[in-house]
């Protein structure tokens, strides 16, 4: 009986109109024909579209400093981000003649477009310490420049998300789960005080945790869409946000969809 309520509400909310979802640029864009991944033309890029969100990710060096990059490699070189000192990895030359960031430089340009959220994924590392190391550091920063509401965090680790409600109960904290990792229930979601962002694979296999997330006032993410079809479903089932790698395309698809249910 429960289910039958929790699935007629899902489809009264999605019949309503209720739910106005918003699009999320993936590490700013992620294909051949835009700036490489998570990079400030990345960054950029995006909010030229005028996306409504853009994710990225940040890694600790080896030395202990913060940078902008998804890893665990890169093009041009077979170590490991985590195991090189900031310094080689400030040298480094990606795709297109750019660099890797540094995450002072991606507020600065993120907070060029205040009305843009931006997400930032604190990476799986291999010690706690240093993914407490990249919370605190990102938490620091993000309070002297001011970022206030713009910034989200979201991550697949639970000891990094636990850290980011630590050092701020309030901030907002998307748990990632993809296709590999431990299912977590809206309501394990709801007592911690996280939202959801979960594989659309895995969305698809638990639709009960959706209807779930309705009931509960838990947010929710479907990643990572990229085609008309994807979207209409995703549109369909009335989730938060989806994120995609082609926001230019995705953006204005989603937005005259939706503007005509208005």
């Amino acid at each position: 009986m429960r289910k039958l309520i929790l699935a007629a509400l899902s489809a009264l909310v999605c019949a309503a109109g209720f739910a106005q979802t918003k699009v999320v640029a993936h590490r700013g864009a992620r294909h051949d024909g835009a700036p490489y991944q998570n990079t400030i033309p990345a960054l950029k890029f995006a909010q030229e579209v005028g996306v409504d969100a853009v994710e990225f990710d940040i890694n600790v060096s080896s030395d202990d400093k913060i940078v902008v990059i998804h890893g665990p490699k890169y093009p041009g070189c077979d170590t490991k981000v985590q195991l090189q000192t900031f310094k080689q990895l400030r040298k480094a030359v990606l795709p297109g003649g750019t660099r890797i960031p540094t995450l002072k430089e991606w507020f600065k340009q993120a907070k060029k477009h205040p009305e843009i959220t931006i997400i930032l994924e604190v990476k799986k590392h291999p010690s706690k310490e240093k993914e407490t190391r990249a919370v605190e550091y990102s938490m620091s920063l993000a309070r002297k420049m001011k970022m206030g509401a713009q910034l989200q965090w979201t991550t697949f680790s639970e000891w990094a998300a636990s850290e980011i409600k630590r050092l701020d109960p309030n901030a907002k904290v998307l748990f990632l789960v993809g296709g590999k990792d431990e299912v977590k229930s809206a309501a394990w979601a709801k007592e911690k005080g996280y939202e959801l962002s979960y594989d659309k694979k895995v969305w698809k296999e638990n639709p009960g945790i959706l209807a779930d997330c309705k009931a509960l006032g838990v947010e929710t993410t479907c990643w990572i869409v990229n085609d008309e079809p994807g979207i209409d479903w995703v549109l369909g089932q009335g989730f938060d946000y989806v994120s995609t790698d082609y926001p230019e395309k995705i953006k204005p698809y989603v937005d005259g969809i939706q503007s005509k249910k208005k």
